[in-house]
């Protein structure tokens, strides 16, 4: 992984106090703005196909989607219809992409923000989106800029977390640009915040509907 392969993307930084602050912060944002928490304030917007010290993206890429497909069919209920359903199924179960996750819940990405790395101040990145193209209408290999698009091939996660994605051509993969803010929470907060957010109906249990969610929610209530 590249040395610097994490170091802020943007100037437009504000710390946060308290979550009041950071609620009112945000109470006045497009209802089509996203959300992006991170763990370490330092982590950029690259997607995770493009963290590999290896320049050799494409062929990566290529290399991962083909055994992805090849190997995946016999365990999906439904098929992806294209190659952008193919790319958020693979990025929903940790597959390396070209895509980020976002979501239009700013108190969802508070929690990702929040809920690991309690050394590290986290980061809630909003980015002013205004432009979402139909995922049949993107062409992978002639983009040559950033693109957001909803997921039509989704999943319980995705839709408890609100989730959107963007999509990143080789050419630019970092988005670096004025219509990004950067929330900064100091370390110090993350307790307070997995608390208040708890009790906003955010937790493991929610974001992730599953018996792994609920079984991480537990044992978060009772100190593990």
């Amino acid at each position: 992984m590249l040395a610097d392969a994490y170091l802020s993307a943007t100037k437009n930084e504000i710390i946060i106090t308290d979550i009041n602050d950071f609620l009112e912060q945000v109470s006045n944002t497009d209802p089509n703005d996203l959300f992006r928490g991170v763990s370490n304030r330092n982590f950029r917007l690259l997607p995770s196909l493009f963290r590999h010290h290896s320049n050799e993206h494409l062929i990566r890429e290529d290399k991962m989607m083909w055994v992805f497909k090849a190997h995946s069919r016999p365990h999906l209920e439904k098929q992806p219809e294209n190659e952008i359903q193919w790319l958020t199924l693979a990025q929903h179960h940790g597959l390396p992409t070209r895509l980020l996750d976002w979501s239009f819940s700013p108190l969802v990405a508070c929690f990702f923000a929040v809920k690991e790395n309690p050394e590290k101040d986290g980061a809630v990145y909003l980015y002013e989106a205004r432009e979402y193209k139909r995922e049949e209408k993107i062409n992978i290999a002639k983009l040559d800029k950033t693109v957001v698009f909803l997921p039509s091939h989704g999943s319980k996660r995705i839709t408890a977390q609100s989730g959107a994605f963007t999509l990143h051509p080789n050419s630019h993969p970092e988005i670096d640009e004025p219509a990004i803010t950067k929330f900064i929470i100091p370390s110090k907060l993350k307790p307070t915040f997995i608390k208040c957010l708890s009790k906003y109906g955010i937790n493991n249990s929610t974001i992730f509907p599953d018996l792994d969610g609920l079984c991480a929610h537990i044992k978060q209530q009772q100190g593990y």
